[in-house]
């Protein structure tokens, strides 16, 4: 499962079959209430859980194309960046 943020929102969606499936739109046509936002539908842990809801509802279609929306970021403030310097080593001897 692949997910993204779109829009002005910033609403979570899962990228399927070419195209958008906004949780938003999976809340309605699954009676469920995922989080719509990417930090806090991580956070909650409803990862696997959706995922067998998709599996479960093959039925599931996108609902809007790639093209028509505005992509975001993942998430616009990270609690936490994390960087790796692999280089760091050889920088060291300098």
């Amino acid at each position: 499962m692949r997910l993204c943020s779109y829009g002005k929102a910033e609403e979570v969606a899962i990228l399927k079959d070419g195209g958008l499936l906004p949780i938003k739109e999976l809340n309605k046509q699954v009676g469920r209430h995922f989080p719509t936002t990417m930090l806090e539908f991580i956070e909650c842990g409803v990862v696997e859980y959706v995922k067998e809801v998709l599996s479960e509802n093959e039925w599931l279609k996108p609902t809007l194309k790639v093209e028509d929306v505005q992509m975001a970021p993942p998430y616009r403030f990270p609690p936490k960046v994390w960087g790796i310097g692999l280089n760091s080593a050889d920088i060291s001897r300098i």
